[in-house]
């Protein structure tokens, strides 16, 4: 099996991370909006 990925650099990045998540709301899963 091979991964191959190609991301683009904005700005010298390629990720944006946003806030972290806990275990227990990983677990709960997506809530309705």
């Amino acid at each position: 099996m091979t991964h191959f990925a190609v991301a683009e650099a904005f700005e010298g990045n390629s990720v944006t991370w946003m806030e972290k998540v806990s275990d227990e709301d990983y677990a709960t899963g997506p809530t309705e909006g």
